[in-house]
């Protein structure tokens, strides 16, 4: 992983956002700000995050299926991430 990552690293939804190394083999995603006005409901729905060729990030070295874990605020998200050969 490299030390530092540029600004173009990471959209979310389609806007850029700053990425960072954070502890271990982990990258930290900093949010926008949540809208000033919510509307009275609140549901699931789904949150698109691409990090860029910019990260400059490598494929594990094996083929395989690997761990992948998210957290927003007190929310925890898991999936997994199938890389193939």
């Amino acid at each position: 992983m490299p030390r530092s990552l540029p600004a173009a690293s990471a959209l979310l939804d389609g806007k850029r956002i700053g990425l960072e190394r954070a502890p271990g083999n982990a990258l930290r995603a900093a949010l926008p700000a949540p809208p000033a006005v919510l509307c009275d409901s609140i549901t699931e729905g789904t949150l698109k995050l691409v990090v860029t060729k910019a990260a400059d990030l490598g494929n594990p070295i094996r083929a395989g299926v690997y761990a992948f874990k998210a957290r927003a605020g007190t929310h925890d998200f898991r999936t997994t991430l199938r890389i193939k050969a």
